[in-house]
């Protein structure tokens, strides 16, 4: 599993705003556009087993922050959340990890920390 995306801002503004926010990326896979939005955020603290755990390892700079058996996930500060999308072209499983919250009173910041295929097919 590889770590195709840098890190980027992708928004810096109000909540309302980043409660309607969308924006597009390309598939690793097959370069198709696959589409994203806040609202289907989950919260990578929720994560457990599995590819999350190879995809969390694959993150550089990600701040794991142990309670007893709870884990709390940090990127640049920010509360880590990921989105999942199968490429409706190729049928390539995309996870995508973004640091997201609020940054200083009332400004909200929106920042990948990587886009990840899981299905590792050669492209054809």
């Amino acid at each position: 599993m590889k770590n195709h995306n840098i890190k980027k801002k992708l928004f810096d503004g109000d909540q309302e705003d980043l409660i309607k926010f969308g924006w597009s990326t390309l598939c690793p896979h097959c370069k198709a556009k696959i589409s994203f939005k806040t609202s289907d955020a989950i919260s990578l603290n929720q994560a457990r087993g599995g590819t999350l755990e190879m995809v969390i390892e694959k993150i550089p700079k990600l701040m794991i922050i142990a309670l007893g058996d709870v884990r709390f996930f940090k990127f640049e500060n920010l509360p880590v959340y990921y989105f999942t999308h199968e490429c409706s072209n190729c049928s390539e499983k995309i996870i995508l990890v973004a640091g997201m919250g609020e940054y200083q009173p009332t400004r909200f910041l929106l920042i990948t920390a990587g886009l990840f295929s899981v299905n590792n097919r050669p492209c054809s």
